[in-house]
């Protein structure tokens, strides 16, 4: 016969280990907490998606970027929904190898286009990996559009001063803070009578009376 002690000692064990579950669970609840508020007050946007690519979590940079809410994108939307035609082949790839571990491994950071609600494009860098021991990927969504309109801008000013300077009709020598030569335009090479590949690094100064 099972003495009262006996009894009460198993309970109080029982006890013992329901209240260190019940800490247990408080404190995983509060871990949890703590890595949703993270993920949804993250600078960038950032999406989870499953290995058939459903999107199946996203924060609020990622509603922002998209013109979707949460409700409208979670379980229902894919990755491959946010892209041109042109370039789901490539993102498709990227997804089936880091998954499968093909090699060449895929990059982990590369840039694409994503089109948003409205139908516009914007230019994203895209960091993303495995989470471990799933077959689930965090993507973190980096917007450079802006970056990317002003490089275009930059290029497209470059190129035209160039032209402006190879065809215009007097000489013109161009210098870097060292003064050596960095380009000639024709009207240089015709009035010396040096290619620019003859003149191109050597001190400008040699031309100057």
């Amino acid at each position: 016969m099972v003495s009262h002690l006996s009894l009460i000692g198993v309970l109080a064990l029982v006890l013992t280990l329901f209240f260190l579950a019940l800490k247990r669970e408080k404190k995983i609840k509060e871990l949890f907490a703590y890595y949703k508020a993270l993920f949804e007050n993250q600078a960038q946007a950032v999406v989870i998606e499953e290995e058939d690519m459903t999107i199946s979590l996203v924060n609020r940079k990622f509603e922002e970027l998209s013109g979707y809410s949460k409700e409208e994108i979670e379980g229902k939307m894919k990755s491959l929904d946010f892209h041109p035609p042109g370039e789901r082949e490539k993102i498709l790839t990227y997804h089936t190898k880091r998954l499968r571990k093909i090699p060449p491994s895929p990059p982990q950071v590369y840039e694409v286009e994503f089109i948003n609600k409205k139908g516009e494009v914007r230019y994203l860098q895209v960091y993303a990996s495995i989470i471990p021991e799933t077959k689930k990927v965090v993507a973190v969504l980096n917007d450079i559009t802006e970056a990317k309109k002003a490089q275009e801008e930059l290029k497209r000013a470059r190129d035209y001063l160039n032209k402006f300077i190879m065809y215009a009709n007097s000489p013109i020598m161009v210098t870097d803070g060292e003064g050596r030569i960095i380009l000639v335009n024709k009207a240089f090479e015709d009035i010396f009578g040096w290619k620019s590949d003859k003149v191109i690094g050597k001190n400008g100064w040699m031309f100057l009376p």
